[in-house]
């Protein structure tokens, strides 16, 4: 599953799919006044990773940025 926040966007919220059954994701995007963002991504509903197929071992989010390109942050 792959989320884009563009630059404008300060919020969405992340459809179910079979990849994330019964999920309710939304990620926050806020800029301050030195142009720093700060990414709040909240998760609830999760099915436990070994239930998922093929089951993993935990969940992880990553972001795509223009300048420094793909990163895990958590």
């Amino acid at each position: 599953m792959v989320m884009l926040l563009a630059s404008c966007t300060t919020g969405t919220k992340l459809p179910v799919s079979g990849l994330i059954p019964a999920d309710d994701i939304t990620a926050l995007k806020k800029k301050d006044k030195h142009n720093n963002y700060t990414l709040s991504v909240t998760a609830k509903n999760l099915a436990s990773v070994d239930r998922i197929d093929p089951a993993k071992k935990t969940y992880v989010v990553w972001v795509v940025t223009k300048n420094e390109g793909t990163g895990n942050i958590g």
